[in-house]
């Protein structure tokens, strides 16, 4: 299980990648902003309960991918808002 989360907190950007991909293509008035903070926060907070839960799992597995996660998440999350900013 703590695995699975590790794995979802790395792919949930990959998806907000892809989110904000279609935004881009359909025009800046679709309303695809507030799905993309809502995966963002989603990765985040799955990738501090796997660091939580590492220990119970085995670290080899989870510890790379729950890092790798939060690393991911909060540098989406800050060029997000920062491109905000500068509108």
């Amino acid at each position: 299980m703590a695995e699975q989360v590790a794995k979802a907190s790395w792919l949930s950007p990959v998806l907000v990648c892809f989110i904000l991909g279609l935004r881009t293509q359909w025009g800046p008035g679709v309303g695809l902003v507030i799905p993309a903070i809502v995966f963002l926060m989603v990765g985040i907070g799955l990738a501090v309960l796997s660091l939580f839960a590492f220990r119970r799992a085995g670290a080899a597995r989870i510890l790379p991918q729950a890092v790798v996660g939060l690393i991911f998440n909060l540098f989406l999350f800050g060029m997000f808002f920062h491109a905000l900013r500068g509108e």
